[in-house]
């Protein structure tokens, strides 16, 4: 049994336009075990060597751009090219490309892995996020290096697995391929999936006195929103050409304003924080029961699309 209405409006601003929804649905559901073990990969000589050639490839433009010495260089995770997400065996490339890079880097370093792992997770960058070639560039101002290399794995009709790399600055912009012969671990690692870098939910505690939408005898109030100013998209987020929403649940009060906010969804770009902002400042007509108002707490749905 699904309860849903509120409020529901577009806008166009800065050619983007949101879709704010505000609902309740009851459901149940069930947490599945997820077993993320890391994967590892073992490569041919065959396969290693294309990879080293690929990474000797990229070395030798690095080194003409004329970069500082140790600069610093971020190998991004590689993604899948027809679902544009991450799996065990871009991430298992990247790491070994990344090794690979580090054995021809005399002018520059490389960034360590584990360093952009932490950076995406606190930042809540996904694999289809990170392919953005602007996104790229700032991943790389902010852990200090001067460039990045993306790449795209593709496994062919014929089982190679074909590698496009993209290597954004410094220097014109580069592309090499490589193609590794077949081996068996690659179809299996492909198809792994890697979890999810969002956090789970906020937790909500019991909250005395606060009712829900859908309680018996708790009336949604008509035209609801009195002042409910649209969220910003972020420059970086307009430049990703980023699309998704933001869950967010809050107490509406008996004065109209909505606080104790809790993050049900988060978004990456800051377009999370924009969103929790611009609730802060809605102003609302509050729940009644039995003819008076009362707090309610109201799940919110903040949608974030870019205009064609």
């Amino acid at each position: 049994m699904a309860l849903r209405a509120i409020l529901e409006f577009e806008r166009m601003r800065r050619a983007t336009y949101f879709r704010i929804l505000l609902f309740a649905i009851a459901c149940h559901s069930s947490a599945l075990p997820c077993s993320c073990q890391s994967s590892t990969l073992t490569l041919t000589s065959l396969d290693q060597a294309q990879l080293d050639k690929s990474a000797s490839d990229v070395a030798k433009h690095l080194q003409k751009a004329h970069i500082m010495s140790q600069s610093g260089v971020v190998v991004v995770d590689f993604a899948n090219v027809n679902d544009k997400n991450r799996s065990r065996l871009g991430i298992a490339l990247a790491d070994q490309f990344s090794d690979a890079l580090q054995s021809y880097a005399s002018k520059f370093t490389i960034i360590p892995r584990s360093t952009l792992r932490d950076f995406l997770h606190s930042h809540l960058l996904e694999g289809e996020e990170t392919r953005n070639q602007e996104v790229a560039k700032w991943l790389a101002d902010r852990l200090h290096a001067v460039g990045a290399i993306q790449g795209t794995i593709e496994l062919l009709s014929d089982g190679q697995l074909k590698l496009l790399l993209r290597v954004v600055g410094p220097g014109p912009l580069q592309f090499i391929e490589a193609r590794l012969p077949a081996q068996p671990d690659f179809r299996d690692l492909f198809d792994q999936a890697v979890p999810s870098l969002a956090p789970e939910p906020e937790k909500i505690p019991e909250e005395p006195g606060i009712y829900k939408q859908g309680d018996a005898g708790v009336v949604m109030p008509e035209h609801a929103c009195i002042s409910c100013p649209n969220p910003e998209y972020t420059d970086l987020a307009r430049k990703a050409k980023y699309q998704g929403d933001v869950k967010l649940s809050a107490v509406l009060g008996t004065d109209g304003k909505l606080s104790t906010i809790r993050v049900i969804k988060f978004a990456p770009f800051d377009l999370t924080d924009q969103a929790i902002e611009a609730v802060r400042t809605w102003r609302m007509k509050p729940y009644r029961k039995d003819g008076d108002p009362v707090p309610v707490r109201l799940d919110i749905e903040i949608v974030f699309r870019l205009l064609n």
